[in-house]
């Protein structure tokens, strides 16, 4: 687990079933010491006020880390997917293992804001 400096290599907003749109991200780890390390695939819900209204604490909890993501790579609102790509910012990273087959991969465990 560490902190580590990550770039957008891949951006697009995609209709989810459960919290309307959704950002889906490949993000390519910087790290010197391991240069064939994996990209890292983030999914972040776009808050709204349906999901507001129908999970309160889960919108809350999704909308902090909306906001971390928005303020560690200072991204524009209102969101557009062209000026992601390229954008650069730091997060904390872990291994963790993938809910669907239970292979060891980086996670972004949370976005952080300010670091230059």
């Amino acid at each position: 687990e560490g902190e580590y400096f990550l770039t957008i290599l891949r951006a697009d907003i995609q209709n989810s079933k459960s919290h309307n749109d959704r950002v889906n991200l490949r993000l390519c780890l910087e790290d010197a010491s391991n240069p064939n390390v994996d990209d890292i695939y983030v999914y972040l819900p776009v808050p709204n006020a349906e999901w507001k209204a129908n999970d309160p604490k889960s919108h809350k909890k999704g909308s902090n880390r909306f906001k971390d993501f928005i303020d560690a790579f200072g991204v524009e609102m209102p969101l557009e997917v062209s000026r992601l790509i390229g954008a650069s910012g730091w997060a904390l990273v872990a291994e963790e293992a993938d809910d669907r087959d239970g292979t060891m991969r980086n996670q972004v465990r949370r976005f952080i804001a300010g670091k230059k």
